[in-house]
């Protein structure tokens, strides 16, 4: 078993995801903070995922 720390940082985007610019957006976001973090952190790779949700207000 290797013994290794996990971090998960959760950011929520108001965007509609059918619309390219807020899809480029929130890609670009990634793409800088994939960057950044393998820039100034001691990891070989770096995950991250980004999915739509809906929020329903009752």
């Amino acid at each position: 078993m290797i013994d290794d720390r996990v971090s998960i940082v959760y950011s929520d985007f108001p965007m509609n995801w059918d619309k390219q610019p807020d899809q480029n957006e929130v890609l670009d976001y990634c793409a800088t903070l994939q960057e950044f973090l393998l820039t100034n952190l001691w990891e070989e790779e770096i995950l991250i995922v980004s999915y739509s949700v809906s929020h329903l207000k009752q």
